[in-house]
C-alpha cells in the first residue's frame, strides 16, 4: 500500500507573537519578520504482528 505524503506550509509575522528582537550584521537584518513554515510528513501503514 502506498504512503499517505502530508504537505503543509504557512507564513507568520513574528512580531505578531511579540518577539521584537533584531540583530544586524555586516548592514542587514538577520532575522526576517515574516517566518515561513513547512512541515512534510508521510503516514505508513505497518502490518500487524
Amino acid at each position: 500500500m502506498a504512503p499517505d505524503r502530508l504537505q503543509r506550509q504557512s507564513k507568520l509575522n513574528r512580531k505578531d507573537f511579540g518577539l521584537s528582537f533584531s540583530m544586524m550584521l555586516d548592514g542587514k537584518f538577520v532575522v526576517s519578520d515574516e517566518i515561513q513554515i513547512m512541515i512534510e510528513g508521510e503516514l505508513v501503514e505497518q502490518p500487524a504482528t
